[in-house]
């Protein structure tokens, strides 16, 4: 990819587990020799990497390495990453997951799935009975996966990023913006409200559906019900 020249960054997600001390440190100072004479960014789970004075303690430390910080917008639950703003290397990055609090962290964990894996392999059933139930399963965790990131910006809510992301870009040599809530093509639709809100929109590049969800964000930016919007999404 790098050769190709289609090598924007190498991002590097860390678990919530993945939290600030010496032994993470000490992973971080590993990863320029790991990866050399890469783009690497950073993305913290655990907001304990931000926290009062360690911010500025991590920011140090990403630009002593040369490595990105990853900004974020997600839920702000217990534990996790603020929209903290910070250029650290050569690439500034945004990642926009969405705000679905509801639905953030699943019901059925990783440890939990592991367990009833776990039980139906040693289930007294047929071949077949198990096969069903680990099918069921897995579909099970495939849409929690998908209901995580089930959310569509609204106008209002993308708009403080706008300067935000101007500032990065000031510092900064390339700086991406993704859009990660990808359910039933919302990402697509942030994203070109984002691109509206950069004066980036090529003409012609909206479709019904694309035009359909950004009008959906409008509506709720409105104030309309959340409920109401999808279940019209889902009969278009």
């Amino acid at each position: 990819m790098r050769e190709a020249g289609k090598l924007g960054a190498v991002l590097m997600q860390f678990p919530p587990r993945f939290r600030r001390d010496k032994t993470g440190i000490a992973y971080l100072r590993l990863l320029p020799e790991l990866l050399p004479e890469l783009p690497v960014v950073i993305e913290f789970r655990h907001q304990s990497w931000v926290d009062g004075p360690a911010q500025d303690e991590t920011v140090d430390v990403l630009r002593e390495l040369g490595l990105g910080f990853c900004c974020v917008d997600e839920p702000q639950l217990k534990g996790n990453m603020p929209p903290v703003t910070a250029v650290t290397g050569s690439v500034g990055y945004v990642c926009f997951y969405g705000r679905n609090y509801a639905d953030w962290w699943p019901a059925i964990n990783q440890r939990r799935a592991h367990q009833l894996r776990r039980e139906i392999r040693h289930d007294s059933g047929s071949h077949r009975e198990r096969r069903a139930r680990e099918k069921d399963l897995e579909k099970q965790l495939e849409n929690q996966k998908s209901q995580r990131y089930n959310y569509l910006y609204s106008q209002a809510e993308l708009f403080p990023w706008r300067e935000r992301i101007k500032a990065i870009e000031r510092e900064a040599v390339t700086t991406f913006a993704v859009t990660n809530n990808h359910f039933v093509g919302q990402a697509v639709a942030n994203a070109k409200m984002l691109q509206v809100m950069f004066n980036e929109l090529q003409r012609g590049e909206e479709t019904d559906h694309l035009r359909k969800l950004m009008q959906l964000a409008m509506e709720l930016e409105r104030g309309r019900p959340w409920e109401v919007l999808t279940a019209d999404l889902e009969t278009d």
